[in-house]
């Protein structure tokens, strides 16, 4: 599965190889799935949170979130071909690809619901025990 920025039209594609996909002439199902641009970022933390390695341009904020070679790979938007080569490193070397895979998987652990929660509550509790800080920074 490969998410994508299109830079003809601006929109953010999913492709995923539907038959003959470690050939050299795979078939790809690829499917629209924001074209309002706002999206790209985060169908990429999906595609990681589901076990799934990411090749993708850094656009908008990808680049904040997708560490090149540790979460996945990134290409330039105007590039094509170097976005096509990552896809072809990651299908001739599936350990390469599990490695990036797993590592986001793990990096985005810390960012589940649980873990935010607790985090959110921590920081309601700290403000709940020292009334007194909060707004003391006013002047009169």
């Amino acid at each position: 599965m490969v998410s994508y920025y299109d830079v003809n039209n601006g929109h953010l594609k999913l492709a995923t190889c539907t038959a003959n996909c470690a050939t050299a002439s795979p078939t790809w199902q690829i499917v629209t799935v924001d074209s309002a641009g706002t999206v790209g970022q985060f169908s990429s933390l999906a595609l990681n949170a589901s076990g799934l390695p990411v090749v993708s341009t850094g656009v908008g904020g990808i680049p904040a979130i997708l560490t090149p070679g540790v979460h996945g790979l990134l290409g330039s938007s105007d590039d094509d071909e170097a976005v096509a080569a990552h896809v072809l490193t990651l299908l001739e070397s599936p350990d390469y690809a599990r490695q990036l895979a797993a590592a986001a998987h793990q990096t985005l652990a810390g960012y589940a619901w649980p873990v935010a929660r607790d985090g959110w509550l921590r920081a309601y509790r700290s403000v709940a025990a020292h009334p007194a800080r909060v707004g003391s920074a006013r002047t009169a």
